[in-house]
């Protein structure tokens, strides 16, 4: 491979040396090269142009800047070489003079892992081939999982309430013993090792090739596994030339029909444990969103990306040869970060419900997709096959491939990743239940085949994971154990909360599921959002206005139930109360879809009418929601009309509310109907449909909570610096010997007039169904 002489004595390592980094050479130097068949100014050129001729005519006396990168951070000086510079990439700009004319390029800079570039920290980027089976790609994951390992992070589970290791966690109940001979299912009978877990999206033959009471005696055996599809095929043979011995596959591993569902329910619950322990999982990323999305497995075989290369010496520390570095050029569409994007995070894959799950319960993840793979953990950004950090959002990225594209994030925001969310949510100074309804707002949003009977179970393990936290952070404050019912998709102790959904996107029809109870976010298939979701700071000033006394089956005239007193161990909080039937209601039991709540609180009749036009909608938002500060309030606005004054004060706020496609109502004293008293959001279609009148409906409001001392906002007319507000639940009675009544909608009022109805109403006993 000929170079000019000055490619010939081209030294990476004088980037770190120069102030900001830039290195500039004569555009025409590179002409003259190209000429002379040097193979770096040929690629540099024809990065640029198909004609050199045209290249020197139109950009005569311009200069090219060359800047290197370690990943997106730009390698300036001075910094020691000797600390290794990582690099992963450099940056070619046409300039005029030192002015950046935006016509730039990029290159990836390799090395291979026993060269001398490699080992001395100098260059961190890799180039392993188009196979992502190969010998190369199988050592970089094996070094990639072995780097993790050290990580504290990716170390722990539950707060570091539990030390996990790399090769000595429980094996799941059935695992694939992976062989050189063949593959055999295995009951692991409480033994210990190293595993890999596959996530996967079920094809058109998965169902037929999975694991039945049929046909499980023989594939404990080695036997019945010819008719496998290729994608498992594909995580059986990885995890042979990863020299891993076991691997869990849901398919495979769950006795999936023929013994009445009983083990799949059983092994719903294990789900929580066996992605945290398992040593990293094979994410098999779908070719497209039809039924069959892998049909020729999940090891693509992909085009090589490499268009021009060029091979350069290295110069070790003391300016002497010492083997090569390899650039190639890369257009800015295959830039990691676009890439990850596109292959990843918009993937068809990442929109399934049990997907959702699997992927927030895995420590590490080895993302396999048609474009290259991609390495995940809990404490560094994902990583390309090249070794490039992949830290600029591709969520806010513009998808251009303009000319004046560059290596470098457009700001601070861009450097963060949706992932990045599930990193820092575990941090034992954060309130765990907050954090489940962020976590169910992002599981409503995605998709599920059999939407009633997986709404709930599809987040059963995230649910077993997040009782664990509750318990781990009431220990480490010391307190006493508090309840941990599990009931209907909610936690009993922070019902107060969890009962203020609302249904997130009001240009989606309202979808009923049956089988759940109405005052459940399993009630509906609808994205569902708690706005706000309560801050720590908030929930010190939530006080709950309800009392659950008695919880009730699905058989709901039958069998009854009566909350106990807290217990010292944790154990199910729920004890039989006038029955001999066995069944109870236990934190996690899957089959307690359908629960009746018998509540005692207060209520009173409120008028809900006319949908709230848009400003009015997001300032009677603020109203009941506070804000951060108000050292900027500006009392010279109390001068406007009242909804210009608090639109002034709540514009300078540094917190707004969360915008939102849905309708909300007005709620008002129905003895003063012209004062507006708070916002309601009605999901019920034929209760919606009475409120489209000016007058609208009387509905009953049940006070679930009281959210003390909220800054900012209005109350009977007047301006306040402080106000309290009540979250309702407006229910609707169906009548019965228990008083039977449904949810229909939720709402928030804070009126002194409106709190006065309910502080002056009696305590009623309803239940809620």
């Amino acid at each position: 491979m000929p170079l000019c002489g000055y490619c010939d004595r081209f030294d990476l390592k004088r980037f770190a040396a120069v102030l900001d980094g830039h290195c500039f050479t004569p555009l025409q130097r590179h002409i003259d090269g190209f000429h002379k068949q040097c193979d770096f100014c040929r690629l540099l050129i024809n990065s640029f142009s198909d004609s050199a001729e045209w290249l020197q005519k139109t950009y005569k006396n311009h200069l090219v800047c060359m800047t290197i990168y370690a990943s997106n951070a730009q390698i300036k000086g001075p910094k020691d070489v000797k600390k290794g510079l990582g690099i992963t990439s450099l940056e070619a700009t046409l300039c005029d003079g030192r002015k950046k004319t935006g016509v730039s390029r990029g290159f990836v800079i390799a090395a291979e892992k026993a060269s001398a570039a490699a080992s001395s920290g100098t260059v961190r980027g890799r180039f392993l081939g188009a196979d992502s089976s190969s010998e190369e790609h199988c050592a970089a994951i094996s070094e990639w999982v072995n780097e993790c390992q050290s990580h504290v992070k990716c170390s722990e589970a539950v707060f570091g309430t539990q030390v996990l290791t790399h090769d000595d966690n429980p094996l799941p109940t059935r695992c694939l013993k992976v062989t050189q001979k063949g593959v055999r299912l295995v009951e692991t009978r409480g033994k210990r090792g190293s595993y890999l877990i596959l996530s996967h999206r079920w094809g058109v033959n998965t169902k037929s090739c999975s694991t039945t009471a049929d046909n499980v005696d023989n594939r404990l055996l080695g036997k019945d596994f010819y008719d496998l599809t290729p994608n498992l095929l594909d995580a059986i043979d990885m995890t042979r030339k990863l020299q891993y011995s076991y691997i869990w596959i849901d398919s495979l591993c769950i006795i999936q029909s023929g013994d009445g569902g009983k083990d799949w329910r059983t092994e719903i619950l294990n789900m929580a444990d066996y992605y945290q322990h398992a040593s990293f999982t094979l994410f098999s990323m779908c070719k497209d969103d039809s039924e069959d999305p892998n049909p020729d497995g999940m090891l693509f075989a992909r085009k090589t990306p490499i268009k021009f290369l060029a091979r350069l010496p290295f110069l070790d520390f003391d300016g002497k040869r010492n083997g090569h570095v390899y650039l190639y050029y890369r257009p800015w569409s295959e830039l990691p970060f676009r890439v990850f994007k596109s292959a990843v995070l918009q993937n068809p894959m990442l929109r399934r419900g049990w997907v959702f799950q699997e992927w927030f319960l895995s420590r590490r993840i080895l993302y396999i997709s048609a474009t290259g793979l991609f390495f995940e953990c809990l404490e560094e950004y994902p990583r390309a096959e090249t070794r490039e950090t992949v830290e600029a959002n591709p969520s806010n990225d513009s998808d251009s491939d303009s000319e004046s594209d560059s290596m470098e994030p457009k700001s601070s925001e861009d450097k963060r990743l949706p992932h990045s969310f599930k990193t820092t949510i575990v941090n034992p100074d954060l309130p765990i239940e907050s954090t489940w309804y962020k976590l169910l707002e992002m599981y409503t949003s995605m998709n599920l085949t059999e939407v009633e009977k997986d709404r709930g179970l599809a987040i059963a393990g995230i649910a077993k994971y997040v009782r664990d936290i509750l318990m781990a952070q009431d220990d480490k404050r010391g307190g006493a154990l508090q309840r941990y019912e599990y009931v209907s998709g909610l936690w009993l102790r922070d019902l107060h909360h969890g009962l203020l959904w609302l249904k997130g996107d009001d240009s989606e029809a309202y979808a009923p599921l049956n089988g759940f109870p109405t005052w459940s976010w399993l009630s509906n298939s609808n994205a569902i959002r708690w706005n706000p979701i309560p801050t720590a700071k908030q929930r010190e000033r939530s006080l709950p206005a309800i009392t659950v006394t008695r919880l009730y089956s699905d058989e709901i005239l039958e069998t009854c139930f009566r909350i106990s007193e807290p217990s010292g161990d944790g154990t199910p909080l729920i004890t039989l109360d006038e029955t001999d039937q066995s069944y109870v209601i236990g934190p996690f039991n899957v089959d307690n879809a359908f629960t009746g709540l018998e509540i005692v609180g207060r209520r009173t009749a409120l008028l809900v009418r006319k949908p709230l036009k848009a400003g009015e909608g997001k300032l009677v938002q603020r109203i009941t929601a506070g804000y951060d500060r108000l050292s900027d309030f500006l009392m010279d606005s109390l001068s406007e009309s009242m909804y210009d004054a608090v639109e002034a004060i709540a514009s300078i706020f540094s917190r707004d509310m969360k915008s939102a496609n849905f309708n909300l109502y007005e709620v008002c004293d129905p003895s003063n109907p012209k004062v507006l008293c708070g916002w309601a959001s009605i999901e019920t279609p034929h209760i919606r449909s009475q409120l489209s009148k000016y007058y609208g409906t009387s509905l009953v409001a049940l006070h679930v909570s009281t959210q003390k001392e909220v800054l900012g906002g209005y109350s009977s007319g007047k301006l306040g610096l402080r106000h309290d507000v009540y979250n309702v639940l407006f229910v609707e009675a169906l009548g019965g010997d228990r008083n039977l009544h449904r949810r229909v909608g939720m709402g928030r009022v804070f009126d002194k007039a409106i709190l006065s109805l309910f502080q002056t109403a009696d305590e009623a006993q309803i239940l809620l169904i």
